[in-house]
């Protein structure tokens, strides 16, 4: 955090050479558990800016580097006891799950995880809403646009359910 105070950023790389002193507190092992333990340290102190730009960090490493493994270890880090109630990175991350959903549902542990962090489950189930929503109203005004007959909007839905069925993993 004191580097943030002179530079206005942080270095992500975890720093392995000195383990923390206390046994309680797990050493950062990757760059989003860095960003983690970044924002987390900067909500205890309320350093607004810190904390936007350890989210800012942890969104770009979501989109640029993913790894199943790792996410799973990031939920574990946003929703666990050391993370604030309230953190911004909550958003982020089930947003993150949402976009990734193909590839997680094939993951056992994932739904492991969903049953242990029940209040990830929660904001995961209400982004999925949104995004479904989103998906519909589109549909919707494909529909009305192209002012399609009653079975060619039945064939549509069928069709359009069909698909999200199957990537569902049903």
């Amino acid at each position: 955090m004191i580097d943030y105070f002179y530079r206005g950023d942080y270095d992500e790389t975890p720093d392995k050479k000195h383990p923390a002193n206390n046994p309680e507190y797990e050493t950062p092992t990757t760059k989003a558990h860095v960003s983690i333990a970044m924002y987390n340290v900067a909500d205890k102190y309320a350093v607004e800016p810190l904390m936007a730009l350890a989210k800012e960090k942890l969104e770009r490493r979501l989109t640029l580097a993913w790894s199943n493994k790792e996410f799973l270890r990031i939920i574990e880090k946003v929703y666990g006891p050391d993370s604030p109630p309230n953190s911004k990175l909550r958003d982020t991350v089930a947003s993150s799950a949402v976009e990734h959903i193909a590839t997680l549902k094939e993951i056992p542990a994932f739904r492991e995880t969903r049953m242990e962090y029940p209040q990830f489950s929660y904001d995961f189930a209400t982004f999925l809403i949104e995004k479904w929503s989103r998906v519909e109203r589109k549909i919707r005004y494909v529909i009305r646009s192209y002012q399609l007959t009653e079975s060619k909007r039945s064939a549509l839905w069928l069709t359009l359910w069909r698909q999200d069925h199957d990537n569902l993993g049903y």
